[in-house]
């Protein structure tokens, strides 16, 4: 499901969520995951709020998305209330009067009215870690707009630093590598025929490989919920690429560009809020010129 930040699923959602509720909450407390899903829920504060995040596969029609948090909700609420004595020795002297079900969006007003059904459910039980002003509210990340802003200054534009890569640095690669720089070399004779042209694209590739590779390092070591991201997103897309190179083309120069278009559009599609536009450049070139080093990317002829 798509946000502000760009595409989310259940996990990162998750990471998201908790991450606004540390801005806005001091003593904001997540609950380990392990025993999230048995409890109701995967975060509270000393104040007595809880919190339950959910987001839903896909985009999903109107009708199936209140379904699907409808029975969420119905399901989390019943584990608030059998896990009375668990959720007790947790919380200490903290009694819960706000519960609150973080999602993207929501588009049926019936959900409310589900809410409210279930507040009355949850005093009629009357437990001891349940106060008695009991409420229920569903959150999106607009009702978290400061701390957004505030993430998104934190972490916008990622924009680690990288060393210029030196051509010297590229020979001595090649030099190192040298079944490499064929693999790459075989295929994009498939391109461009002319030796000393495609002697030039192989170097600022592999450059482009070296300085892109470095970011995905300092990503990886700073902002690790966003280098799993890339990462799924280029897995994803990898499978795409083998898929079409096998197709084969009658025009191998058109193939490349166009997979360099699209795998750039859906770094830009997921990241420029939060990834500086120069970063998802050298992303992209590393993940193509990964891609021409392995078997993914590749060039055949149609017939």
């Amino acid at each position: 499901m798509r946000i502000s930040i760009g595409e989310v699923d259940g996990p990162s959602w998750q990471e998201y969520c908790e991450r606004l509720l540390k801005i806005r909450h001091n003593d904001y407390q997540s609950v380990p995951s392990k025993f999230a899903g048995d409890l109701g829920i995967e975060g509270f504060t000393r104040s007595g709020i809880s919190f339950q995040c959910y987001c839903p596969d896909g985009d999903l029609p109107a009708t199936v998305l209140y379904e699907k948090q409808r029975d969420k909700i119905t399901r989390n609420i019943n584990d608030l209330i059998k896990n009375e004595t668990e959720l007790a020795k947790l919380l200490g002297q903290t009694k819960i009067r706000e519960w609150h079900f973080l999602t993207p969006k929501y588009e049926n007003r019936q959900l409310l009215v589900h809410c409210q059904n279930k507040v009355s459910e949850v005093l009629a039980k009357q437990c001891g870690h349940i106060d008695r002003s009991f409420q229920i509210y569903i959150k999106t990340e607009d009702d978290y707009m400061p701390e957004r802003q505030q993430l998104i200054g934190l972490v916008n534009q990622i924009s680690p630093s990288v060393e210029k890569v030196e051509d010297a640095h590229v020979t001595d690669w090649i030099d190192k590598n040298n079944e490499a720089f064929g693999i790459i070399d075989r295929k994009l004779a498939k391109v461009i025929s002319d030796d000393k042209r495609r002697r030039k694209f192989v170097e600022e590739n592999l450059k482009s490989f070296l300085v892109g590779s470095s970011m995905l390092e300092k990503i990886r070591q700073g902002h690790h919920e966003y280098y799993e991201r890339i990462m799924k997103m280029k897995r994803a897309e990898e499978a795409q690429v083998t898929q079409f190179s096998l197709l084969g083309t009658d025009n191998n120069g058109r193939y490349l560009k166009e997979t360099i278009e699209r795998y750039e559009s859906l770094l830009c599609h997921q990241f420029e809020q939060t990834v500086d536009r120069a970063v998802l450049q050298w992303l992209k070139s590393e993940a193509i010129s990964d891609w021409l080093l392995r078997c993914p990317l590749d060039f055949y002829e149609v017939g």
